[in-house]
């Protein structure tokens, strides 16, 4: 993919500046389906994605804290600086207002630690999570009612592969820099990547896949964006509707 802004739901998107990896097909014996995000999984090789503070506020509170039991609920993320705020609402048998800023990192293990600079309950700053839940933090650490959130020590811990429902997201992040507007997840190394062809397009190449009742032996397809000075808008559940309103082209090598 690039320059593609990925619809996952109506409302979330992910703006992927670059992407390469595989697609693996999550159903025995059928290829994986354009658009049919239930289908495979992306396994992610190398990839520069942003996601925008205002789509992070939809991923947390429509996947990660959406159980009833969450006990973080009503989440608004904004960027301060060169640090992310977060203000939400803990449940602590009473649903008491707070905020968070903190700077972010990748762990070890590909995920994004947040680690706050200032955390305050009501009116009141306090050391951090740990010293506000005491003794009730079980739910919070373990990540019980939550969808890839944990906290370690005093650090809040972000599963990107888990924020996002659908389309899997297989892959290690490596490095997030904190943007204007939101973070730039970046996987694998950068100087390994390939130089992208100008225009904006999602390439499938090899393999089979499938798309409405065609199934492409050996792929060679490419979608396009008509108007070359934004990014492509891809909606995975509305994608039948944009290749309706399209129009296909066959390659002399039998690509489309």
């Amino acid at each position: 993919m690039h320059r593609v802004n990925l619809h996952i739901d109506d409302q979330a998107v992910l703006n992927v500046k670059e992407l390469n990896g595989k697609l693996i097909p999550l159903k025995p014996g059928e290829p994986p389906g354009i658009g049919e995000k239930y289908t495979f999984a992306i396994a992610i090789e190398s990839a520069d994605i942003v996601v925008t503070a205002q789509n992070l506020t939809l991923l947390l509170n429509r996947y990660a804290f959406a159980d009833a039991k969450s006990p973080v609920r009503n989440v608004q993320i904004s960027i301060d600086g060169r640090q992310m705020k977060q203000k939400g609402v803990l449940h602590k048998g009473l649903d008491v207002p707070f905020e968070m800023l903190g700077t972010v990192s990748v762990t070890p293990e590909g995920k994004i630690r947040m680690h706050p600079s200032k955390f305050r309950v009501g009116h009141l700053p306090v050391k951090g999570l740990l010293d506000f839940f005491g003794m009730e933090t079980d739910d919070l650490v373990n990540g019980k009612h939550m969808h890839g959130v944990t906290v370690d020590h005093e650090d809040l811990i972000l599963d990107p592969a888990k924020l996002v429902p659908a389309p899997e997201i297989r892959g290690k992040l490596t490095g997030v820099n904190i943007l204007s507007d939101g973070l730039e997840e970046i996987y694998g190394s950068p100087g390994a990547r390939a130089p992208a062809a100008r225009g904006n397009y999602i390439t499938y190449r090899g393999g089979t896949i499938r798309f409405g009742k065609l199934i492409m032996i050996n792929a060679d397809l490419k979608l396009i964006d008509t108007n070359p000075r934004d990014a492509f808008d891809f909606n995975l559940d509305h994608y039948l509707e944009q290749l309706v309103a399209g129009y296909t082209k066959t390659t002399p090598a039998c690509g489309l």
